[in-house]
């Protein structure tokens, strides 16, 4: 349809059920333990913080910025996290991220179950300089 938008035709990945309830202590431990090595290891060579371009114009070195997105849109969905466009990337899905190959079962699940936590960030981190896109 004339003007429609990408997302009009978005299937949603369902989600399993949450693997444990998590304190707002243990979700910064999940993130900075499980969740940061997998962005560094599997995502920051496109779009990390020495990324003076990163592809998409998406960053994931931050929360304000995965949530904030690039060129296709907000990363992570707080609203509906099964829309998620980074979930739908890992997945294979919409994009294909990492393009190098699909990421094992387990780092899916991990970032699956944090986008489903809401993308808890380490709080004693410093947000980075947010430019208008």
């Amino acid at each position: 349809a004339t003007g429609s938008a990408w997302w009009d035709d978005v299937e949603v990945i369902p989600l399993p059920p949450p693997a444990r309830a998590l304190g707002a202590e243990e979700q910064v431990a999940f993130f900075r333990d499980e969740v940061r090595p997998i962005l560094e290891r599997r995502c920051f060579e496109c779009h990390g913080p020495e990324v003076a371009k990163p592809k998409g114009e998406l960053r994931l070195f931050h929360r304000e910025l995965i949530l904030r997105g690039g060129e296709s849109g907000p990363a992570v969905n707080l609203d509906e996290p099964r829309t998620s466009l980074l979930l739908r990337a890992i997945q294979y899905d919409l994009f294909q991220m990492p393009p190098t190959g699909k990421l094992p079962a387990d780092e899916i699940a991990t970032l699956t179950e944090w986008v489903r936590l809401g993308a808890p960030w380490d709080p004693s981190e410093p947000a980075p300089p947010i430019a208008p896109h």
